[in-house]
């Protein structure tokens, strides 16, 4: 076994389906693979889905279930069941394109390295009406634009489990996720810190290309501040680092990110959100919403 892709999952069912007939659909990949999905204690109709689609896929398509722990607990259970040399870690709400996994085993080939990992682009889904706060929001989370323009270099800090591919051997030597981190919020970023003082570096590959099929509102986004929130304390400790640009943090601590200023500002951002960009509301109510919970 070449390559085993891993999807962790919970109460997605729906998009779930979609993720996984994108990646039967993958071209030019002429090696054995295989797909994990790790159920995290889904209540939905989860198991059905992958059930139903156990006979289209063209390759083994494992299903597995945990009692609900975060993804971090759910992509270790996929990583020791894993039989394949390369892992290749995705979500249940990305939409693999034909040429993805062809992209992410040509660049391993290219860096053979144990300790070279592969990041590919993620873009929202086509199917998506895409609002200004979405377009603000991918790139202030992710910095995509910033890999494709070499304003930046890429490290360590991009290792975004959305689309990202290592060396199993490499993880399994020196570290997993930490199982402590309870949503999707710096699990990610904390093993890849780990994993710099092994060695480990990443190679950007645009044409490894995934859509976020996930709809995004600031509501949504508010939601997702409290739950990196939650896990910034522990991140802080195990790092020495926030995990957010410091200029936030500045935010913060000004009249605007109280709570009565915050509220005031949430409905303006709401209405904004579709029409144009405004850092200068969206991050003093996206920082309350961190605080509040951190």
């Amino acid at each position: 076994m070449e390559l085993s892709v891993v999807i962790p999952t919970y109460n997605r069912a729906g998009v779930l389906r979609r993720s996984l007939r994108a990646l039967f659909a993958q071209r030019g990949v002429d090696v054995p693979w295989e797909i994990i999905v790790v159920d995290d204690g889904s209540t939905d109709s989860t198991p059905d889905v992958v059930g139903d689609l156990a006979g289209e896929s063209p390759v083994p398509l494992r299903y597995v279930r945990q009692p609900n722990r975060g993804p971090a607990a759910a992509r270790n259970y996929g990583i020791r069941l894993a039989e394949g040399r390369l892992v290749f870690m995705t979500d249940s709400d990305v939409l693999a394109t034909p040429a993805l996994l062809r992209a992410h085993l040509e660049e391993h080939n290219h860096h053979p390295d144990s300790a070279v990992g592969v990041l590919g682009l993620v873009r929202w889904a086509p199917n998506l009406q895409v609002t200004p706060f979405m377009r603000w929001w991918e790139e202030a989370r992710f910095r995509f634009n910033r890999l494709l323009d070499e304003i930046e270099a890429i490290n360590h800090t991009y290792f975004y489990t959305c689309n990202v591919s290592v060396k199993r051997f490499f993880l399994l030597e020196h570290g997993l996720f930490d199982e402590r981190f309870p949503s999707a919020a710096y699990e990610d970023t904390e093993l890849a810190n780990r994993l710099k003082e092994h060695g480990f570096r990443l190679v950007f590959a645009p044409d490894a290309l995934a859509y976020h099929d996930h709809p995004t509102d600031f509501a949504h986004a508010c939601r997702q501040m409290e739950s990196i929130g939650r896990s910034a304390p522990l991140y802080q400790a195990r790092t020495g680092h926030s995990g957010l640009p410091k200029v936030w943090h500045w935010v913060s601590r000004t009249p605007l990110a109280s709570g009565p200023a915050a509220m005031l500002l949430r409905p303006l951002a709401e209405r904004l959100q579709n029409h144009a960009v405004a850092p200068l509301i969206f991050v003093p109510v996206l920082m309350y919403h961190f605080r509040r919970s951190s």
